[in-house]
C-alpha cells in the first residue's frame, strides 16, 4: 500500500506496507519480493499498535473498491467513516 526510504540501519533502506488476507500469504508474499532485482534482504514485521497516523486509513480504500459505498472524495475525510 505504501513505500518509504528508510535511514538509520545500513541494511535496511526501504519499507514497505501491504494487505494480505491471511498469513498463508506471507511467504509468497516475502519471496516475490526476494525475487526483485537489488533486493538482498527481506524482513517481515507486524505493527501491533499506532500510536499516530497521518495517513488515509486502507480500510477506507479497500471499501471504497469493494463496495463502492462512499464517494471517493469522502475518503480523504477522516471523520466519514
Amino acid at each position: 500500500m505504501n513505500t518509504s526510504l528508510r535511514i538509520g540501519d545500513p541494511e535496511i533502506n526501504v519499507s514497505a506496507q501491504a494487505l494480505y488476507k491471511g498469513s498463508e500469504e506471507l511467504p509468497e508474499i516475502t519471496e516475490s519480493v526476494k525475487a526483485m532485482s537489488y533486493v538482498k534482504n527481506v524482513d517481515w514485521s507486524e505493527a501491533v499498535k499506532v500510536v499516530g497516523n497521518n495517513n488515509i486509513d486502507a480500510r477506507k480504500i479497500v471499501q471504497y473498491l469493494i463496495l463502492n459505498s462512499r464517494p471517493l472524495e469522502n475518503l480523504t475525510n477522516p471523520n466519514s467513516l
